[in-house]
């Protein structure tokens, strides 16, 4: 650990700061050290120039005009660049479709009865999916219902024709753009692997087609997979509603028992909190000198390592929701537990509690047990607390829930912004990332979009910027336009709404569809932006794909592997937003990235007359 760490450099969180601080003071490495360790990075990669997709190579091409121009199959920068791309995308849309697909093996489960320890908790979001599906509701109950929707879906995982699932859930004219572009997709697993196949040495060789490619992949991922993940979730662990609470590192508890979770399958965690809040393991956890036994997720992703710098931290527990590796070496300096719930996301040196339908109450109870059993084996030297008060923070949105907010419908969202008291939506998404700032360019973006009277509505790690930088409340109006301020004040919400993990962009899409068609607005002609601050998973890429494909400009603050081809740079910049009005743009400054998504916002609504 060479490299020197100023924690002001590398997060703005001032908890996250004194955090980096005890970690330093403790010789754990943190992922800023093993990034500076990587520098310079490759440049040939940086710009996508590099191929490993055969056993020719590894092949590179000189983006300078020096070296080689070809790699040794003959394929040129262009191909080179899309190909690469399109294998991040594919790998993004799987990470939604194997969540969809895992909680269809749960719901499947609940209507034959094989797992006892979940239940239909929202019967309207079943009866929903019946509708996208076309499945008989009349006379079935709803364990009926679930082993119909369960079988319908296996079939259309797979469908090798358009599937009804896009066709009933995005808005008509995207369907029938995305018809006329030759991009509308079939079953997600019929499109994943076909264009996986298409980056096989030897196959796709038309940059512009597998740039289609990418857009039919992301579509898939948004309007598809991240929309059944969500949906299906709701089925079994009820639609979310907006609940206050304190937010980030602060709520580890010293006098609780902590399990810091990163699980993306909401009905596990739905069932996990039940056990940890149950009577029996309140006594439990009192046997042992706790108070209880906390459930909780106090970090984004470049947190991951120095949350366990508190030395509270009993487990940490994860299915295959972005885990970083690096917190194996941290918890060797600490009491800490790594447990995996599957064998997708087994930890190296972490316990394997593998669950499945059949088994999920009891072996959560022994995941539980486990917790209590360490608490003991704390390291009372090593315990620490930061002293940055926790910011309360309004958080679980849908759709549902802000309609009853807006006293039943979504139509005074829709005036306010026809009436230009907000200028617009903004998504915010994504990840963290130590190429940036930490939380920075999240804050900074969203800060500038609602002073511009730009509601925000956002997903993943901007979920924990956000509410760290007191974002998330309803008090944080006074941040906002005047406009917009007003509109949170008068129906009692934040400027900011955050509504869950990454696979809720899917829900903001049909929210935003939704007002759209209350204005009689094309859904690609809305005053709608979409931003990913920090972006670092490949799922994310995907998802920029998907919004893009459905005419939302998307700025992403990390620049993608893209450099290295003048035609895919152009493509994605240009030639996309003619297609369908969206488009992909790079913008490290984070006042500059703002700058453009508000001109980009006041555009649109020159254009709609607005």
């Amino acid at each position: 650990m060479s490299t020197k760490i100023e924690p002001s450099k590398v997060t703005s969180d001032k908890t996250t700061q004194e955090l980096v601080e005890k970690a330093l003071e403790e010789k754990i490495e943190t992922i800023w050290h093993r990034y500076s360790s990587q520098l310079p990075q490759c440049g040939f990669g940086l710009l996508g120039l590099c191929c490993r997709n055969c056993l020719i190579g590894p092949c590179r091409i000189d983006p300078f005009g020096q070296g080689a121009q070809r790699g040794s199959c003959g394929v040129d920068a262009d191909v080179m660049v899309a190909r690469n791309l399109l294998r991040h995308v594919v790998a993004g849309a799987s990470s939604y479709t194997d969540l969809a697909m895992d909680v269809l093996d749960y719901l499947l489960a609940v209507g034959e009865g094989r797992c006892k320890d979940l239940s239909i908790v929202d019967k309207a979001r079943l009866e929903e999916l019946c509708k996208v599906l076309d499945v008989p509701v009349e006379g079935k109950d709803e364990l009926t219902l679930a082993r119909d929707v369960a079988t319908k879906l296996i079939a259309e995982f797979s469908m090798p024709r358009t599937g009804t699932i896009v066709e009933k859930t995005a808005p008509p004219e995207l369907v029938e753009l995305w018809r006329g572009l030759g991009i509308l997709p079939r079953g997600p697993a019929r499109e994943i692997v076909e264009a996986l196949h298409r980056t096989h040495e030897g196959v796709c060789l038309d940059p512009e087609e597998l740039l289609l490619s990418c857009l039919r992949i992301g579509i898939t991922a948004l309007w598809q997979s991240a929309y059944l993940a969500y949906a299906l979730q709701d089925v079994l662990a009820g639609t979310p509603s907006p609940r206050k609470g304190p937010m980030g590192p602060k709520t580890i508890s010293e006098d609780y028992v902590n399990i810091v979770v990163r699980i993306a399958k909401r009905p596990i965690m739905r069932k996990l909190v039940e056990i940890a809040k149950s009577k029996e393991t309140e006594q439990e956890a009192i046997n042992v000198n706790a108070l209880g036994v906390n459930v909780l997720a106090p970090a984004n992703y470049v947190m991951s390592e120095v949350v366990l710098a508190t030395g509270q931290v009993e487990l940490f527990v994860v299915d295959y929701l972005c885990t970083m590796p690096g917190i194996v070496q941290a918890a060797e300096k600490y009491h800490t537990k790594l447990v995996s719930l599957s064998r997708s996301g087994k930890v190296r040196g972490g316990l394997l509690v593998e669950v499945t339908p059949e088994n999920l109450g009891e072996k959560l109870k022994e995941v539980v047990k486990l917790a209590i059993e360490n608490f003991k084996n704390r390291k009372e030297e090593k315990l620490f607390t930061p002293k940055t008060p926790p910011e309360t923070a309004m958080i679980g949105w849908s759709i549902e829930a802000l309609k009853s907010q807006l006293k039943g419908s979504l139509e005074p969202l829709a005036n306010a912004i026809r009436e230009g008291k907000i200028r617009g939506i903004a998504i915010l998404f994504g990840c963290t990332t130590p190429k940036v700032v930490h939380n920075k360019a999240h804050v900074e973006i969203t800060k500038e979009l609602i002073k511009n009277d730009i509601i925000v509505f956002g997903t993943g790690c901007w979920n924990i910027a956000a509410g760290m930088a007191g974002l998330l409340k309803p008090e944080a109006r006074t941040m906002a336009g005047p406009g917009l301020s007003k509109f949170c004040e008068e129906f009692g919400i934040p400027p900011c709404l955050s509504f869950g993990g990454c696979a809720d962009n899917a829900r903001i899409v049909k929210l935003i569809a939704e007002v759209a068609s209350l204005l009689k607005v094309p859904f690609n002609k809305m005053p709608v932006v979409a931003s990913a601050p920090e972006p670092m998973a490949e799922e994310i890429v995907a998802l920029m794909f998907g919004m893009a494909g459905s005419g939302i400009p998307v700025h992403t603050g990390v620049p993608l592997p893209v450099y290295g081809s003048k035609f895919v740079v152009e493509w994605l910049t240009s030639r996309l937003e003619k297609l369908t009005g969206g488009k992909i743009f790079h913008e490290a400054d984070p006042a500059k990235a703002a700058q453009e998504l508000v001109r980009i916002v006041d555009s649109r609504r020159r254009e709609l007359g607005w």
